[in-house]
């Protein structure tokens, strides 16, 4: 058994599913075109994958949703592993004492 996503055209993650190879591969579930394979403990395809995610074909990724217009996706190797993730225009500031959260508008990190 494996772990499937089924996706729209446009990559959009709609169910996460466990089926059979050739179930999906001979149709059984309907477009194998729409059921790209994702990794339970996110061994490829950065992570596993969730419904309101994107599935990149150019990355070979599931990316989730990108939490601020402000932020940019980056691409990086965890343990030769390909893997992408949001980040912010700038660091998080790490005073434990205070929790921040960020602020779309001034696009910086304000005080909780």
């Amino acid at each position: 058994m494996s772990h499937y996503a089924k996706i729209k055209p446009n990559g959009k993650v709609i169910a996460v599913l466990s089926a059979e190879p050739i179930d999906v591969n001979n149709g059984v579930l309907g477009d194998p075109h729409q059921f790209i394979q994702t990794s339970y403990n996110g061994k490829f395809r950065n992570k596993y994958a969730a419904v309101g995610d994107t599935y990149d074909r150019k990355l070979d990724m599931f990316i989730p949703p990108q939490p601020y217009p402000s932020w940019r996706l980056e691409e990086y190797l965890e343990k030769d592993i390909p893997k992408a993730k949001w980040i912010p225009p700038h660091q998080r500031p790490t005073n434990a004492k205070i929790n921040y959260i960020w602020n779309e508008e001034k696009r910086d990190w304000v005080e909780n």
